[in-house]
């Protein structure tokens, strides 16, 4: 997916501080090594959990920054993390297909391509919002959960 097009941001209160080149590579690094982990079927719901966080700060820097072009692709790979998730639920074993993976790999780079066009109150704000979405995800798997 090739991310150009921009609209009007909605924050206009800027961040300013350093992030240095080599953590934001770690940043990135996190999502593609669980992403891997799938790969090689050696995956967790950790790794889960950093994929689908992961597209969903895309999908929040979409939504405040770029048209439908970007918003509606990044909305279908947070989809299919959230398949990934119901079917785990259901079967107990965490897995992911081929297309899927392919899925979340265009996503990654997509969350990847727009960060670095970005500010980062925007980034922050898309983290906030993917914090608050995950947090309401772990809620409903833990409901589940026997104590």
């Amino acid at each position: 997916m090739t991310v150009i097009k921009k609209k009007k941001c909605k924050s206009n209160t800027p961040i300013i501080f350093a992030v240095p080149k080599s953590v934001q590579d770690q940043i990135k690094r996190v999502p593609r090594l669980s992403l891997q982990a799938f790969k090689d079927n050696t995956q967790t719901p950790t790794d889960w959990y950093n994929i689908a966080f992961r597209i969903k700060i895309g999908l929040g820097i979409a939504e405040s920054t770029y048209t439908d072009d970007a918003i509606i692709p990044m909305k279908e790979v947070l989809q299919v993390c959230l398949d990934i998730k119901d079917r785990y639920l259901e079967t107990k074993v965490m897995s992911a297909t081929i297309e899927e993976c392919e899925a979340i790999e265009i996503g990654i780079d997509a969350t990847d391509e727009m960060t670095d066009q970005t500010t980062r109150r925007i980034q922050l704000d898309a983290f906030h919002a993917s914090d608050k979405f995950m947090k309401s995800i772990l809620a409903e798997v833990n409901k589940d959960i026997p104590r």
